[in-house]
């Protein structure tokens, strides 16, 4: 199976509320020699407001986020769309992009009618260079270098990681730059740790991680926490209903002293640490290492690799109490509520066949034809992300009603008028440009002149657009 390599940058770190403004994507072979590259950016939509530290970082002027030469966001992630599916299958691999870009991607896909979980399904796997240098650094030491700070913790940030092994590209936070420097990690660790990179490639997809946790009786979890790392010896004892969370029973704990608990006292001990219980999320490439490739000092201080296994057994055997203790784990975990704006709903519910069916047509169609097709969504979510899609891309085929509703809508949102909306506003944006203004620095006092100058402008415009809807 080939890889996919790929990085964004993006107006801030709101995966629900911030957007894609540079994609960047290399495949490569089994033995990770480049096939292919693909890489675009897009416009500023026009209800995004970036991040003052997300501009910073890549150094996109006012001008750039409004080039006419660019293509509009919607196809900027078409391209990406259709790039992708076109590589697939394929394993999907970024640096950090578990948690942040596979899930931003997801949300550009759903909110722009894609289906979202393209990189997971139709035979894709997707993984995480980072999660690998984290399982090199813990047990493979020697394999690479992970640099400090002045207080001695270790940093996985790619930048200072690539530097110190050799792999920067010299275009930090430039999608591309950081596709490249991913890539060239991921050959150093498959030369210097294969077994660990192995691992991870074969635990690339959902149902593998779980034969694997199925399969072996007791393995190795391990988790990076603000200190540095934890491990465990695991046995999974049950499972969620979509087959991603997968419960495990963490050995360190003696589950015939649970056994013996009150139902309400194993509630309680649940909640405490050491936590008897844990969910390993399969699609988000866990740091799983079987025993044999544990080395001493993360073993130590643990019990005994005789006393895990009759644990587990034991455990396994007991079928009554793992769903006791997941009964009981389940009954400590946060409910959210559902999301309150659509951006915010992805995950509340799946999407049905037949709207499946209506975004495939909605993406072939006219743009005056597609104002029916949005209509005739029977889920809600997609019935204003298409007119959305529309009123940004062709407003002139909407009525002049539904135009003016989401002209104000819009200004609101701009103006920071909308109650409850998590995302960044105008008002808040000047705000946290006005207080940077001290800079020293006269190239860094240039750009931010420029960024006041232009969210001024478009602060202007929205509340012009309110006080005529209020007259």
């Amino acid at each position: 199976m080939n890889f996919v390599f790929y990085d964004i940058e993006a107006t801030g770190l709101d995966k629900q509320f911030d957007q894609i403004l540079q994609f960047a994507a290399i495949r490569t072979d089994v033995e990770l020699n480049e096939i292919d590259r693909f890489e675009t950016r897009c416009r500023l939509l026009p209800h995004i407001v970036p991040t003052l530290e997300a501009l910073r970082v890549t150094q996109v002027s006012a001008e750039q986020l409004f080039d006419p030469a660019l293509p509009s966001h919607y196809e900027a992630v078409t391209r990406i769309y259709e790039r992708l599916q076109e590589w697939s299958p394929a394993i999907f691999i970024g640096y950090h992009s578990i948690r942040f870009d596979e899930e931003l991607v997801r949300h550009e896909f759903y909110k722009n009618l894609f289906p979202a979980y393209l990189t997971n399904r139709s035979n894709n796997g997707r993984s995480d260079v980072m999660n690998v240098v984290m399982a090199v650094s813990l047990y493979e030491s020697d394999a690479i270098i992970v640099p400090t700070d002045e207080l001695g913790r270790q940093i996985f940030a790619l930048e200072k990681v690539a530097a110190s092994n050799g792999c920067s590209s010299g275009r930090a936070h430039d999608a591309l730059g950081d596709s490249l420097s991913t890539l060239c990690l991921a050959r150093l660790l498959s030369q210097k740790a294969p077994a660990i990179w192995s691992t991870f490639m074969r635990l690339s997809k959902k149902a593998a991680v779980r034969s694997y946790l199925i399969d072996e009786l007791v393995v190795w979890l391990s988790r990076r926490h603000p200190k540095g790392f934890s491990s465990w010896r695991i046995t999974r004892i049950g499972e969620r209903e979509n087959r991603n969370g997968q419960y495990v029973f963490t050995l360190d704990c003696d589950p015939e002293e649970l056994s013996r608990m009150s139902d309400v006292d194993l509630v309680k001990r649940l909640a405490r640490s050491p936590q008897p219980v844990r969910v390993v999320k399969a699609n988000t490439a866990p740091i799983l290492m079987p025993c044999g490739q544990v080395p001493a000092n993360v073993r130590s201080g643990k019990i005994d690799t005789n006393e895990s296994e009759r644990r587990a057994k034991w455990l396994r055997d007991n079928e009554s109490l793992c769903q006791r203790l997941i009964d009981s784990f389940e009954k400590n975990r946060e409910k959210y509520p559902p999301g309150t704006h659509v951006e915010q709903q992805l995950y509340d519910r799946l999407i049905c066949g037949d709207d499946e069916d209506r975004m495939k047509v909605f993406h072939r169609a006219p743009w005056e034809e597609r104002v029916a097709i949005a209509k005739a969504f029977t889920d809600p979510r997609l019935r204003e992300l298409g007119l959305r899609l529309i009123y940004f891309e062709h407003p002139e085929v909407l009525s002049i009603d539904t135009r003016s509703d989401m002209d104000v809508g819009m200004a609101a949102r701009l103006a920071g008028d909308c109650e409850n909306l998590p995302c960044v506003s105008l008002p808040k944006a000047i705000e946290e440009i006005e207080k940077r203004m001290t800079e020293d620095n006269p190239r860094e006092r240039i750009f931010l002149d420029e960024h006041r100058e232009y969210l001024a402008k478009r602060l202007d415009g929205a509340r012009k657009i309110l006080t005529r809807a209020n007259r």
